[in-house]
């Protein structure tokens, strides 16, 4: 028996050494091309939100389209987490507006002072939070929103998420509600958040990810070729071939509209509005170059819908295709990856502010 456990031991031994390398010495950033995957929370963990807290990191990184291409931008972003777990500079105990979205929110390829929710609170003077990755029920599971609610929420969805299945019902649970409040408490604790990233760095184990996916590289060719015409200083603009625009019947519209409508009617029940903020896809506003892509007014007629139904709607769809007929060369998504930029960001910011401004002109 102890012969076994000295082999044990042994054989065990460089991978002890090799991880206790990459969560005590290394950064944390090095086994990783983005600051999404160096911080995102993968497996058990207490913190509520989706990265590790209190966090503050800048890397050079690229999109998801072209790495290890020439087709790969490289910029440098700025990421700053919370407390809690979600990318905000500021963990408001009570903010104005509190935006409730998917990686658009988060930022995937912008850096912080570019987050829509930094410039919404640039442009308002309000408070503004962005809770991202989350969803409806996130929000009013955090007892932080039941003591403390905000005035606005928007909702953001970007169009391939736009599904009946992915608009869940405004559940409130109060299991899930003490819960989430106990988690927060004690992850307010230094040692206890510095055990519980270390355990959830040690679960994920990025440098074995790190080896198996420079494996697969070798002896798979997994560089995607570029698609779509080379319009923007000679380099062509990448689309995800995977991501599907917005195809919905009558029926899942009038669905989509009545959940929407049950998010409005729950939200003003605690005196807050409610926006829906539908994004649409890269393929959408650039579908005169997307290859296999053409114009649909499928997005338009589904927020046209919305709007007469009495939900405050926002049409990003065409601001952006409008911005794209005053400066052809507009570039709103980068070239590199699926999401949008800061151009896009702007965009979405002039469109939102006045209308968070007469849904609260009392701050103003």
């Amino acid at each position: 028996m102890k012969k076994f456990l000295v082999k044990l031991v042994l054989f065990l031994s460089p991978f002890i050494i090799a991880q206790a390398v990459e969560l005590f010495v290394l950064p944390i950033d090095f086994f990783t091309f983005r600051v999404w995957e160096s911080l995102r929370i993968m497996g058990p963990s207490l913190s509520t939100g989706k990265f590790y807290p209190n966090i503050r990191l800048e890397k050079v990184e690229v999109g998801t389209l072209a790495r290890n291409t020439d087709y790969a931008e490289h910029q440098k972003v700025t990421w700053i987490t919370d407390r809690y777990g979600y990318r905000n500079t500021n963990a408001w105990e009570k903010p104005d507006v509190v935006i409730i979205g998917d990686s658009f929110i988060v930022g995937d390829t912008l850096s912080q002072e570019e987050l829509l929710s930094e410039v919404l609170q640039s442009r308002l003077r309000m408070k503004v939070y962005a809770m991202a990755p989350a969803n409806i029920r996130n929000f009013l599971n955090d007892p932080r929103f039941v003591d403390n609610p905000p005035k606005v929420v928007i909702l953001e969805l970007v169009e391939p998420q736009i599904s009946v299945q992915s608009i869940k019902k405004p559940k409130q649970d109060l299991y899930k509600l003490h819960w989430t409040g106990l988690r927060q408490r004690l992850m307010q604790n230094r040692v206890v958040t510095y055990i519980d990233t270390t355990q959830n760095r040690m679960f994920k184990w990025n440098s074995l990810n790190f080896l198996r996916a420079r494996v697969m590289e070798f002896f798979y060719d997994k560089q995607p070729a570029p698609a779509g015409t080379k319009l923007f200083d000679g380099k062509p603009m990448l689309f995800n071939r995977l991501i599907q625009r917005l195809h919905l019947s009558q029926d899942q519209t009038k669905q989509i509209a009545r959940m929407l409508e049950s998010y409005k009617t729950v939200l003003q029940s605690r005196n807050i509005k409610f926006i829906f903020l539908p994004v649409p896809c890269k393929k959408s506003i650039y579908y005169d170059i997307a290859p296999g892509e053409s114009k649909s007014d499928a997005f338009t007629r589904f927020i046209t819908y919305l709007q007469a139904e009495g939900i405050t709607t926002v049409n990003l769809e065409q601001a952006f295709q409008e911005a794209r007929k005053e400066k052809a060369d507009l570039l709103l998504y980068q070239l590199d990856d699926s999401h949008w930029n800061y151009e896009a960001v702007k965009i979405t910011a002039d469109l939102l502010v006045p209308i968070i401004n007469e849904m609260i002109p009392a701050e103003k």
